[in-house]
């Protein structure tokens, strides 16, 4: 059992750099598009490979060679003296080994994470917030909140990232990012929520469909039709699974999408019909928005941060803000 605690001198040992991409930065007043952090050093890899339990998929994740991976853990397994997985033709299954070595290693490379932020605010005045969000909140709610921010904090800087919900949840659980709006609210461990509000949810159909004209619709009155829907892991398939679960079926999914505008396009195609924020699209021209009957037919929008880490000053600041805002939306 020595090896597990190596593991903060282990992190200490790793380098880090940035030479991937999706990451834009804003300071003052200029914004940088460039790489985002490449979690393939430190411990990141290691976390990622235990969450997806396949070395192909992390390597594709991290942009590394597969065989460069699988040296990586080796020497790991090695230096720890114990294998921290069990290899199924599957998938990788941690040991129990791996799983304290994974639990310890989460908080440590949160703390070496804040480190290396409080580092980079020292040379920054005003500090930066880091904030992750779904691809759907860059119209609207993000823009809006970053606006108000910068109206106080002129010299904030902000190191922002989109993502579907099931990666927002793991960046936050990682120390990958100070907060994220994100819906549903996640399930497990290790986050903070906090909602901020609610939006209604629409059935969306072509505008020469039967229930165009309706002035309301159950969901279960389409269970026989072909749905538009987002991929597996986006915050949004979820909510329709739970909702078409409720109602009785599970959808016949003709086409699924990472950008929500585009299953509002394609049912205007006539290639579906799709759920989506009533709040949150434009509706294109031959698509029809009709308001759903169902209980818990909204989307719960709100912000998560983790559990156990202190925020930076500029990200606690941020945070402040967002719930004051949200307050006030409510009130008003």
């Amino acid at each position: 059992m020595h090896g597990y605690t190596q593991v903060d001198a282990y992190c200490a040992s790793m380098q880090f750099s940035a030479t991937s991409v999706r990451e834009v930065r804003v300071s003052g007043d200029a914004v940088h598009i460039g790489p985002r952090p490449d979690h393939s050093h430190g411990l990141h890899w290691f976390l990622l490979l235990v969450e997806t339990g396949r070395v192909t998929a992390t390597a594709a994740e991290l942009g590394i060679a597969q065989p460069t991976l699988t040296r990586r853990l080796a020497r790991l397994e090695q230096e720890l003296g114990a294998a921290l997985f069990e290899r199924t033709p599957r998938r990788l299954v941690p040991t129990a080994a791996g799983r304290a070595f994974y639990e310890r290693a989460r908080r440590s490379q949160a703390e070496l994470d804040a480190a290396r932020r409080e580092i980079a605010d020292l040379a920054t005045p005003m500090g930066t917030v880091r904030l992750a969000f779904l691809h759907s909140f860059g119209v609207r709610v993000v823009p809006a909140l970053i606006r108000r921010f910068r109206e106080t904090f002129p010299g904030a800087g902000f190191e922002l990232r989109q993502d579907s919900a099931g990666t927002l949840a793991r960046l936050v659980r990682e120390g990958g990012t100070d907060l994220a709006i994100t819906s549903p609210r996640p399930a497990g461990d290790g986050l903070q929520w906090q909602e901020l509000f609610r939006q209604p949810l629409v059935l969306a159909v072509p505008e020469r469909h039967p229930a165009a004209q309706r002035p309301a619709i159950a969901i279960g009155e389409v269970a026989a039709e072909p749905f538009i829907a987002l991929q597996a892991g986006y915050g949004m398939r979820r909510i329709l699974d739970e909702l078409t679960g409720r109602a009785g079926f599970r959808p016949r999914i003709t086409f699924e999408s990472t950008d929500m505008a585009t299953v509002v396009g394609l049912v205007g195609a006539g290639l579906g019909v799709g759920v989506v924020p009533a709040e949150q699209v434009t509706t294109p021209v031959g698509v029809r928005l009709v308001p759903l009957l169902d209980d818990g037919s909204f989307r719960e929008v709100g912000m998560i941060r983790g559990d156990a880490v202190e925020l930076p000053g500029p990200a606690r600041a941020f945070a402040e803000l967002v719930t004051a805002w949200a307050a006030g939306s409510r009130s008003g």
